[in-house]
């Protein structure tokens, strides 16, 4: 068995709660994405009141500069499913790349370390047509026929 001196267990126990500050503000936002999430599980699985239906996987679109963390909200979403009716309920986050496109050449393009030029004809006079989505793209469900 190892000794653990005083200063090692201030050290670990000041790493715990740096750590668990990190997670509780780093994830606010993505707290509540995640209980949005669960609010849309569950009002579409109560339109369909006539089969019990048991919820397994939702699919989430989300824009590399949507800014949200996909690791962070995967941590939340679990947290609050844990030991509930949903819990086992799994997020499938498809991340979507910037793309844009050019006003005067409508050249369409993806946006390559934050450089939003148009790659065909140089010009600075371009849109934003994907990229910063946070969209619910699926639910897939398990039914019981009664």
């Amino acid at each position: 068995m190892t000794a653990v001196t005083r200063a090692e267990k201030d050290t670990c126990d000041a790493y715990h709660v740096v750590e668990a500050q990190r997670l509780h503000w780093g994830c606010v936002h993505e707290l509540s994405i995640a209980e949005s999430i669960l609010e849309a599980v569950r009002t579409e699985c109560a339109r369909r009141p006539e089969k019990r239906v048991r919820p397994v996987r939702v699919g989430l679109k989300i824009g590399e500069m949507a800014a949200v963390d996909e690791d962070a909200l995967t941590f939340c979403f679990d947290a609050m499913v844990k030991g509930t009716e949903y819990d086992g309920l799994k997020l499938a986050i498809k991340i979507v790349k910037q793309q844009r496109r050019c006003a005067a050449c409508s050249n369409e393009f993806a946006v390559v370390d934050y450089n939003a030029v148009c790659t065909a004809c140089g010009s600075s006079e371009t849109k934003a047509i994907s990229g910063d989505e946070l969209d619910f793209e699926f639910l897939e469900v398990e039914t019981d026929e009664q």
